[in-house]
């Protein structure tokens, strides 16, 4: 299985959205270096003042998905 990268991205604190980065990676390694390099600096919108931060996960599946229980 590969690696991806499961992000959220906040305007001023407010969530605006949230997805999985395009690429996926053979190593967590890998993942996590370029998820620090992409998603690890805040934004900030000249214009608008606007600031954009982000979190992020490395993960195999999507840690956003919870399975529920079938109790049998």
């Amino acid at each position: 299985m590969c690696w991806r990268i499961w992000f959220e991205v906040y305007k001023n604190g407010k969530k605006i959205g949230a997805g999985v980065w395009h690429q996926h990676y053979k190593y967590k390694a890998n993942a996590e270096r370029w998820a620090k390099h992409r998603f690890g600096k805040r934004g900030i919108n000249k214009n608008s003042n606007d600031i954009y931060t982000y979190t992020w996960v490395v993960s195999q599946t999507n840690p956003r998905y919870q399975q529920k229980e079938v109790n049998t």
